[in-house]
């Protein structure tokens, strides 16, 4: 929360918006009370950003997501192949939005 509120004091006294969030793997040393608290943390933190983007390799955190975007390895396109899909936020997980395909760097 130190760097949030460090970051939002640098944009306002520069005045810039502070409308994009990104963090990555913070939830891995949190049990799953804390998790969920972060998660609500970053809702009502919601008005306040445009964007927020999570990464992370915990599962069960996606349940309290709006929107999920999961990246995958398919060895037989030989690239990483990302799904959206609805979180349990709004919908449930299986859900599926739209496929498209990320070109693995080196390929052609």
């Amino acid at each position: 929360m130190l760097r949030l509120a460090v970051s939002q004091m640098i944009a306002e006294r520069s005045g810039q918006s502070f409308s994009l969030l990104v963090l990555d793997e913070v939830f891995g040393s949190l049990d799953e009370s804390r998790r969920f608290n972060v998660l609500e943390l970053l809702r009502a933190l919601g008005d306040r950003f445009e964007q927020v983007i999570l990464i992370t390799h915990i599962e069960s955190v996606r349940d309290g997501l709006d929107q999920v975007i999961s990246v995958r390895y398919d060895s037989s396109l030989a690239a990483s192949v990302a799904e959206q899909t609805k979180g349990a936020g709004t919908a449930h997980s299986d859900e599926r939005d739209a496929g498209f395909e990320l070109e693995t760097a080196g390929a052609a």
